[in-house]
Formats: structure tokens, sequence, C-alpha cells
């Protein structure tokens, strides 16, 4: 039996998809730091930051080392890995950023992030809305003065900060 494309992507959406269910089913709280509650990455984020770097880091070892099999078509080849590393490392970019470049805590009303050293703080009684958008695994937290702050829904902590957030929800 051959793979079709479509096969494959159906596969692979499947295995995603078990993979999200588990990583919701097994969150755990927050960590306490000095009073702060602090969100912080779960294995699902972790395999996707390595998986994401790892297959970007093989498909450039392809794309400067070649295959051992003659080419075809080297420039459509080269053409392709070219912009699978592009989109791989940039998924492993993106999630470093939101997952491990800042660090978002809270404490009583008080709702901090953390980047670069540099922190922007948030009271939870500016807070107008809370949306989860469970098909791209995202919170957004909308405040009064126009900032928003997302984070995933697969960090743990992030159902402790959702009920939070719902708590101070302005409607």
């Amino acid at each position: 039996m051959e793979w079709s494309p479509v096969m494959s992507g159906l596969v692979g959406g499947l295995i995603a998809t078990v993979l999200s269910v588990i990583a919701l089913r097994q969150q755990k709280r927050g960590r306490k730091e000095d009073g702060w509650t602090v969100l912080r990455p779960s294995p699902y984020i972790h395999l996707a930051l390595f998986l994401s770097a790892g297959i970007a880091g093989f498909i450039a070892f392809l794309f400067l080392y070649g295959s051992s099999r003659p080419n075809l078509d080297p420039e459509g080849q080269e053409l392709a890995a070219l912009a699978l590393f592009v989109a791989f490392a940039g998924g492993a970019l993106w999630c470093w950023w939101w997952y491990y470049a800042q660090k978002i805590r809270w404490r009583g009303a008080t709702i901090e992030t953390i980047r670069f050293g540099r922190s922007e703080t948030f009271s939870r009684h500016d807070i107008v809305s809370v949306e989860e958008r469970e098909t791209i695994g995202e919170c957004m937290i909308k405040f009064s003065d126009g900032r928003k702050l997302r984070f995933s829904l697969y960090a743990h902590g992030a159902k402790q900060l959702i009920a939070a957030a719902r708590r101070s929800e302005r409607l």
C-alpha cells in the first residue's frame, strides 16, 4: 500500500489531535515562586520546540550536504528544503519566544509579564474579556486600555490563570 499525501496529512492531524487532548488532560497547576503563581511550559510545548528545532536542523543538514541520491531537480529540491527549513525554524523560534523568553505570573489582582528583564503589569480589575481559542491552543485576555495578553492553553497553570481572569472579567 502506498501512502498518499492526503493519507499522511490525515494521520498527522490525528496524531496532533490525540497529543493535544493528552496535553490538555495532563495539565498541572502553575508553579509558586515568591508568592506568585507562574505559567510554565508543559511537556507538549517542550516537544513542539525540540521537534521543530530538530527537523529544521535535519533539513539544514540535507540542504548543506545534500543527499546520496542523484537529484532530478536540484533547484526545486533546494527551494523546497529552504522553505521547509524556514517554516520549522520559524516554528521553533515562535515556541521559544512565547513559552521561554517571557514569563507570565499572577498574584492577587496583579498579572505581570517579564520579557528580557522588562516587566509589564496588568490589573485583573481591568479585564474586559477572556477568549479561549481552542483551535489554535491559545487564550487571549483583553484589558480596558486595549492591551492584550496571550498565552498557551497547554501551559501548566493556564486553567488557573483563566479561572482567575474570568472571576475579574467585566462584561
